[in-house]
């Protein structure tokens, strides 16, 4: 991948998803148990996350039906103490789980002209801040519409996962004139596939059943990542 990202002649984005790719642990669940530690929900609410990645890791549930069920936990409530737990769980729980080939494929694309971009269905400032630490500008999340204040309703909310991570990565590659052929993208899961379907190099990372048989199938870069590190 190194001399092939080396010898790229034009500017083009590599999208990378976050968790499992970027970072080997859930930045959900990071941010749920800071939330908890933060008296925002309690014991039950953990206890259904905790179900709801395992449904989510047996097939048996939807990424985007666990994020409306998670983010639907919190409509109502302020909105500040939430961002603050989102930016406690990255401190505490996720910045020292980013996977050091991950810093390598970075800085490797940066090299080269590429300009990295996060495509992920974690919480917004969970992103934000791991975008902000790893110096990368372009991002696409999703959150609840904030009015007053208050998580207040999910109207409208267009949620970066499978199909719609598609759509960012082409919109992204649209706005700068840029080429998805181009392009690289990196993801673990099911919910990956449509962006790595966009692009010219798709790299599966660590890929989970469904995406590993479908990388193989059509000859996509199989990448397996294992070292974390906290930023040097």
């Amino acid at each position: 991948m190194s001399s092939a990202v080396a010898h790229a002649s034009r500017s083009y984005f590599a999208f990378f998803d976050i968790d499992y790719t970027l970072i080997d642990c859930s930045s959900g669940m990071a941010f749920g148990l800071e939330c908890l530690r933060a008296g925002v929900i309690g014991l039950g609410d953990i206890a259904r996350a905790v179900w709801w990645h395992t449904a989510y890791q047996l097939g048996l549930m939807a990424e985007t039906e666990i994020w409306h069920l998670s983010t639907g936990r919190v409509i109502g409530r302020p909105e500040a103490p939430i961002r603050l737990a989102c930016q406690a769980a990255h401190r505490r729980r996720v910045r020292h789980r980013v996977y050091r080939e991950a810093r390598d494929a970075l800085a490797r694309h940066r090299a080269a002209g590429g300009v990295p971009a996060l495509i992920s269905a974690a919480p917004r400032y969970n992103v934000l801040e791991l975008a902000r630490e790893l110096g990368i500008e372009h991002t696409a999340t999703a959150w609840a519409n904030v009015i007053d204040g208050k998580m207040n309703d999910l109207t409208g909310v267009e949620i970066p996962v499978g199909p719609m991570k598609r759509v960012f990565a082409q919109r992204l590659c649209t706005a700068h004139g840029v080429a998805p052929a181009d392009c690289w993208a990196y993801g673990d899961s099911r919910a990956d596939i449509e962006m790595l379907e966009l692009v010219g190099h798709p790299v599966a990372v660590n890929p989970k059943p469904a995406l590993l048989r479908v990388a193989r199938a059509r000859g996509w870069t199989i990448a397996r990542w294992h070292e974390p590190s906290a930023a040097q």
